[in-house]
């Protein structure tokens, strides 16, 4: 398994890919989040990219999801529900990414 080098605090630990869930950019801030923390690249994300592809799709503007985590999509609300072991997280999908999501992902029932 690929583990990728992120920072938590001042200290840097190795992240399984198959745990990051959410990748997300807020101005220069980037932050990796899995279900119990959120991390800090130490390179920029572009570097990470060759990584990240083919599980990671972009969402929106600024967030990238793991793909094979995500268990349902709700078209009506643009949700992306992802969960990883019996624990879900929901994320908002723009109007812009929304069919492709659609066409890679089961609708919510």
């Amino acid at each position: 398994m690929l583990r990728l080098p992120l920072i938590k605090g001042s200290t840097i630990h190795l992240i399984d890919l198959d745990n990051i869930l959410f990748i997300t950019s807020d101005r220069n801030k980037i932050e990796v989040q899995t279900f119990n923390a959120s991390y800090r690249p130490l390179m920029y994300l572009k570097d990470y990219l060759q990584y990240l592809r083919p599980n990671f799709e972009q969402i929106d503007k600024s967030t990238l999801v793991q793909i094979t985590k995500a268990a349902a999509y709700d078209p009506v609300r643009r949700t992306l529900e992802v969960e990883h072991e019996g624990i879900r997280k929901t994320s908002y999908v723009s109007r812009s990414r929304s069919k492709k999501i659609e066409q890679l992902l089961p609708r919510k029932e």
